[in-house]
C-alpha cells in the first residue's frame, strides 16, 4: 500500500473516531434533555395536581364541619355549594393528573382514588341531610371571631401559601423552557463543529497526502 493511502486511511479513521464522540455526546444531551423535560411536565405537575386535589379536598372537609356549625341557613346553602365546587376542582385535578402517570400502577392509583371518591360523595351528602335537619348553632363570640377576623387572617396566610407554590412551580417551567432552549443551540454548535471538524480533517488528509 502507497504511503499516500495509508496518510488518508489514517485521516478518515480519525475523522470517523471524532464524528463518532461528537455522535455519542449528542445522543447523551439528547437524554438528558428529556429527562429534565419528563421530570417537569410528567413527575413535577403529576404532583402539584395530586397535591391540589387533596387540598381541596380538605377543603370539602373543612366546610362540611362549617355546615353543622352554621348559625344561619344562608351560611349553610353557601357551604354546600363550596362544597360542591371544591369535589368537582378535586375531581379535575385527578383527572388531568392521571395522563402523568405512564405505568400501570401509577393508573390504577388514580382509578382507586376515584372509587374511594365516589364511595365517599354520597356519604358526605348524607351529612349535609341529615344536617340541614339539626337546630342551627347559637352564635357565640368565641364562633364569630372563628368565623370573621380569624378566618380573614387563615385566607390569607392560605393565599400567601399558594401563591409561593405557584412561584416555585413557575420557576421550575422556567428553568425546562430554559433548558429546552440550551440544548437546541447546543446540538446546532456542536453539530456545526462536528460537520466541520470532519471536513477539515478529511481536506488535510487530501492536502498531506496529495504533497507525498
Amino acid at each position: 500500500m502507497k504511503l499516500r493511502a495509508k496518510l488518508m486511511g489514517a485521516f478518515a479513521l480519525v475523522a470517523l473516531m471524532a464524528l463518532l464522540v461528537g455522535l455519542v455526546g449528542l445522543r447523551n444531551m439528547w437524554v438528558i434533555n428529556e429527562t429534565s423535560t419528563v421530570m417537569y411536565h410528567r413527575e413535577l405537575l403529576g404532583l402539584s395536581l395530586v397535591k391540589e386535589a387533596d387540598i381541596q379536598l380538605l377543603y370539602a372537609a373543612r366546610t362540611e364541619k362549617q355546615f353543622l356549625l352554621a348559625d344561619s341557613e344562608e351560611y349553610r346553602v353557601t357551604q354546600h355549594e363550596h362544597w360542591a365546587g371544591y369535589v368537582k376542582e378535586a375531581e379535575r385535578c385527578l383527572t388531568e393528573a392521571k395522563s402523568k402517570f405512564a405505568t400501570a400502577e401509577g393508573q390504577k392509583l388514580i382509578t382507586d382514588t376515584f372509587a374511594a371518591l365516589d364511595a365517599w360523595k354520597p356519604v358526605a351528602e348524607r351529612v349535609f341531610t341529615l344536617g340541614a335537619k339539626d337546630a342551627l348553632r347559637a352564635s357565640t363570640e368565641a364562633y364569630a371571631l372563628s368565623q370573621g377576623e380569624a378566618r380573614d387572617k387563615l385566607n390569607v396566610i392560605e393565599k400567601l401559601v399558594n401563591d409561593t407554590v405557584a412561584r416555585k412551580e413557575n420557576n421550575a417551567k422556567t428553568l425546562n423552557e430554559k433548558g429546552n432552549r440550551l440544548f437546541s443551540q447546543s446540538v446546532i454548535v456542536l453539530s456545526a463543529f462536528i460537520v466541520a471538524a470532519l471536513v477539515i480533517g478529511l481536506l488535510i488528509g487530501l492536502l498531506i497526502s496529495g504533497s507525498v
